[in-house]
């Protein structure tokens, strides 16, 4: 007896740590001692209420005891209904990957009528125990949105479809709702399946219970979006994938028609999140039109005024998007008809003139809508679309009007600062890059990490031609020093790169001196980070590409240099797999910056 539970035991154990997908959590009724099944007993004395017992069950997960837990639940079940318990068993198994093990014990403790799918014929296909366990929406719930985080698993999609329309079966207990919906739209649009998230929602009304809500829409956006980026194949021209583009965005543009419609009407909250998704499926497109539309969408949902003209306006006329317009918003496409949805009229502004309030309707009473809240989303898409259409000025307006106390008062998180470094680095404005990560971000409680500083570098790369770029570069650096326990070694390659550029000897060996400072050759391990390692012999390479620079015999140091040289090589050779050692030190040369030997060393060396 004691056996067969040790057996469960290590089963349910080595389920939980190597969380196989095929793993299973024994069906066979808990064969524990007498002493076991006596402790058992004599606890459910104490749990004879349901919720008592969850609130039980609750605290066994939290300590990591499924076996527990779960012969609990089985011995529970024969007395009373304990859907509670069972649905938070579900939900622990299917936030830790474990889908199989989900589904069996779902199978397990639900009773036949719970599987509509399964005729009276066939019941024993199902593989249960009868506990006659009555799911409720809870337990559909979990199931879909677990299958949804893990789409990886091959057979989720079809596992998610058959569990939703079964519940549109006569004899199921649980109807579907629009939660329900939105699970399982989620798990077709990360398995990539548009044919299957098309045809569940054609089917929901236009109104009442079960009609599309925010959430809804979001997730059709977003799927229509990762559909239009993802679905190259291999033969696939860059004409084909920018026509598959525009049609997703046309398909979102008459999508938008629809929303905003029962938007004015009141019958649908419209959110940030809603507002985003359509902003980013109409950033993938290659068009300024598509890009510039952002801009009306959101003075269209938030009532943020526009702080650039339309394209087409005159006012354009010197902008440099312009130049790549031939006025879009006059004539349609190629590839739309003359009775079609004309791109641009979907955004037009719902604001009062002069005001904040949204227009009035045909009784002279506002509308029956909100504005949706201005935030860090809204706030990264504008920079991004000001970003495309190479706009600094207009992100910079945004910037400061969205931020303002007296406006919005967005306060900005660390991927806006993201964004707006980007653009910075776009526009080759490395002074501004610095102030960025030296007083904006640590004045609104950001501090900035590894990846703010390389952004800021990469500013100063693109802007090396600046005579003062490689003074702000060594102000970033020094602040990254002063501010990073562990420093990013890609921030210092950057740094070369400046010196460089400089054609400055006394600034090329200043950057290989604050190199040495961070002890790339000695004291890392980096055997345990293979990114780590990867920067590092970037690094070196281009330290030694530095010192080859340096012919002058007669110049200070140049011995000390020569001896870091050949300390540098050595370095580069050991952290090197052995069939490519030779050509990881021979691969560069001579010249600004360029990584690896010459060809002089190379026969020096042999």
């Amino acid at each position: 007896m004691g056996r067969g539970r040790d057996s469960e035991t290590s089963s349910l154990r080595r389920d939980r740590d190597t969380r196989p997908l095929q793993s299973n959590i024994p069906s066979n009724e808990v064969t524990a001692s007498r002493r076991g099944n006596f402790v058992l007993r004599a606890e459910l004395k104490h749990l004879s209420d349901p919720l008592a017992l969850a609130d039980r069950i609750r605290v066994l997960l939290s300590a990591d005891d499924y076996a527990k837990a779960v012969s609990l639940l089985r011995m529970a079940s024969k007395d009373m209904q304990c859907t509670v318990g069972w649905n938070y068993v579900l939900d622990a198994l299917l936030r830790e990957g474990r889908i199989n093990s989900a589904l069996k014990l779902y199978n397990e403790v639900t009773s036949p009528e719970s599987h509509p799918w399964v005729s009276s014929s066939n019941a024993s296909v199902v593989q249960m125990k009868k506990r006659s366990q009555v799911p409720d929406a809870h337990t559909y719930t979990h199931l879909l949105r677990g299958l949804a985080n893990y789409t990886r698993y091959p057979l989720s999609l079809g596992k998610a479809l058959a569990i939703y329309h079964a519940m549109y079966a006569p004899n199921s207990r649980v109807k579907p709702t629009i939660i329900h919906t939105n699970a399982v739209l989620k798990v077709c649009a990360r398995a990539n399946d548009m044919d299957s998230l098309w045809g569940i929602a054609a089917k929901l009304p236009d109104s009442g219970m079960g009609a599309p809500d925010t959430v809804t829409w979001t997730t059709i956006l977003n799927a229509l979006r990762h559909h239009a980026s993802t679905s190259a194949g291999p033969g696939e021209s860059a004409e084909e994938v920018e026509k598959r583009q525009q049609q997703a965005i046309l398909e979102g543009r008459r999508m938008w028609d629809d929303i905003v419609g029962r938007w004015q009407k009141g019958n649908l909250w419209i959110d940030e999140r809603l507002v985003g998704a359509m902003g980013r499926l109409l950033l993938i497109g290659s068009r300024p039109r598509d890009w510039d539309d952002v801009l009306s969408l959101v003075q269209q949902t938030s009532a943020v005024p526009r702080l650039r003209p339309k394209l087409g306006r005159k006012a354009q006329a010197l902008s440099p998007v312009a130049q790549l317009s031939v006025s879009l918003e006059e004539q349609p496409t190629s590839d739309e008809e003359p009775g079609e949805l004309v791109p641009g009229g979907e955004f037009e502004s719902l604001v009062r003139p002069g005001g904040r309030g949204p227009v009035e309707n045909k009784a002279g009473k506002p509308a029956p809508f909100a504005f949706a809240p201005v935030g860090q989303e809204t706030l990264s898409l504008v920079l991004e679309a000001c970003t495309k259409m190479r706009a600094k000025q207009t992100a910079v307006d945004y910037w400061s009007f969205l931020t303002s106390k007296d406006s919005y008062g967005v306060r900005p998180d660390q991927g806006n600062f993201n964004a707006y470094l980007r653009l910075l680095r776009v526009m080759r404005s490395s002074d501004e890059a610095l102030r960025v990560v030296e007083f904006d971000m640590p004045h609104v409680g950001v501090e900035p990490g590894g990846k703010e500083y390389f952004l800021a570098m990469s500013v100063c790369v693109r802007d090396k031609l600046n005579t003062n770029s490689f003074a702000h570069a060594t102000r970033i650096l020094d602040l990254m020093v002063k501010n990073l326990r562990v420093l990013d070694l890609g921030v210092m390659a950057l740094y070369i790169d400046i010196a460089c550029w400089t054609n400055d000897n006394n600034k090329v060996m200043t950057a290989v001196a604050r190199a040495w400072q961070t002890n790339v050759v000695r004291g890392i391990p980096f055997d345990q980070d293979k990114s780590r390692k990867e920067k590092a012999l970037v690094l070196m390479r281009k330290m030694i590409g530095c010192y080859d620079r340096l012919e002058n015999k007669e110049m200070e140091g140049y011995k000390d240099w020569v001896a870091k040289r050949k300390i540098l090589a050595a370095q580069v050779t050991r952290m090197t797999p052995g069939a490519d050692k030779n050509k990881a030190t021979r691969k560069g040369g001579r010249g600004e910056g360029r990584e690896g030997w010459g060809k002089k060393e190379v026969e020096e060396q042999r």
